[in-house]
């Protein structure tokens, strides 16, 4: 199941249309949204299984994260055959991309929700591949001074 559809990708661009036979073609698009997808999946899947019911917010989110690794990837394919400046970054100069993967990858650390998703479980009902023996036991991140701490 893809998050995102191509006529997603194509409401993103005013004045493009892609088809068979134009600069970025339905084709290339449909291949580039199963890679983002797989991209999502591989950064997410650490924390959620994936990929994420369709039914859920929790898609709608990799819906956009997505569209947006889509519509990036593309406006760098049409500016190298146009020739034109990158103009949409923001004030921090993140590309689409880098803001989409950042998302992303709050997601799997845990500081954003992912609404509807499943956490991802081992026995015992921790986390998968996110738990150790310190955080189970709770114990602090620090290093004393003048202790021995190994």
């Amino acid at each position: 199941m893809a998050y995102a559809v191509v006529a997603d990708v194509q409401a993103e661009f005013k004045s493009i249309s892609f088809t068979s036979t134009t600069q970025v073609t339905t084709t290339k698009v449909g291949d580039w949204i199963a890679e983002a997808d797989a991209e999502i999946n591989s950064i997410i899947g650490i924390r959620y299984q994936t990929p994420v019911p369709s039914s859920t917010d929790a898609a709608k989110i990799c819906k956009t994260i997505s569209i947006w690794l889509v519509k990036d990837r593309i406006r760098g394919v049409l500016e190298i055959k146009q020739v034109e400046d990158k103009v949409d970054q923001d004030v921090a100069g993140k590309s689409l991309r880098d803001r989409a993967l950042e998302w992303a990858h709050n997601i799997a650390k845990g500081w954003q929700a992912l609404p509807g998703a499943l956490l991802i479980t081992v026995s015992g009902g921790s986390l998968g591949g996110l738990e150790s023996y310190n955080r189970s036991r709770d114990d602090s991140n620090e290093f004393r001074k003048g202790e021995d701490q190994w």
